[in-house]
């Protein structure tokens, strides 16, 4: 965020909005399939981190995926956005609004959906922080997400996908938790990273050209 901050504060936009796309893209490319992989692997989880007999944690965990992407982006547009830029009271709008959805939201579906109304309205009020966000700093994003990053996003999800069958496989192929959780874990990073790598994007590329200079 300071360095956020500083080339706002000295009008330097063009660097800034690089810097902002850059940043989107990065936390794109961690964001969805660290949720996707949570979502596939979460019955493990739960009974890892506890036992069996919480596995009806599962479905508030799946619920807080959603959460997490929504998290991500709205700490972009509030953090990385409002605040530079000095809309500190748009920020506060939006933790106000956020905040009372969430209480409501809880006070209306906690009797029916129990557990599952915290995960449930925590992801709403996180989505309605992103949203109204991307409304407060309309003005300054315009134009910054061009096809280009809806492209590099587009590969994500196709590697979520991957993610997704490898699961799948995991599921099938192992009976112990702690098996299914490295198969997984293992397999969909470097599936993930292939498939980035072999759709030509920007920031897989980058990294791979790092790591071999290191190397070689």
């Amino acid at each position: 965020m300071p360095r956020f901050a500083l080339l706002w504060g000295h009008h330097r936009y063009r660097e800034y909005r690089k810097l902002l796309l850059q940043i989107s893209d990065a936390l794109a490319l961690i964001s969805i399939p660290a949720a996707v992989g949570v979502y596939m692997l979460a019955p493990q989880i739960v009974i890892l981190l506890s036992s069996a007999k919480y596995i009806r944690a599962v479905s508030s965990l799946r619920l807080l995926c959603l959460a997490l992407i929504f998290s991500i982006f709205s700490w972009i547009f509030t953090s990385c956005v409002l605040i530079p830029a000095k809309r500190e009271n748009k920020v506060l709008i939006i933790t106000i609004l956020s905040a009372v959805v969430n209480l409501i939201l809880n006070l209306l579906l906690m009797p029916s959906l129990k557990e599952n109304a915290a995960a449930i309205t925590t992801s709403l009020s996180e989505a309605i922080s992103m949203f109204l966000g991307m409304y407060y700093n309309r003005d300054i994003i315009k134009g910054l997400y061009k096809s280009g990053f809806w492209k590099e996003i587009f590969t994500y999800i196709l590697g979520a996908i991957s993610i997704v069958i490898i699961c799948f496989a995991g599921d099938v192929l192992f009976d112990s938790t702690v098996m299914v959780i490295l198969f997984d874990v293992v397999l969909s990073i470097v599936e993930y990273a292939l498939i980035l790598i072999g759709l030509k994007n920007k920031f897989a590329l980058d990294v791979l050209e790092r790591v071999l200079l290191r190397f070689y």
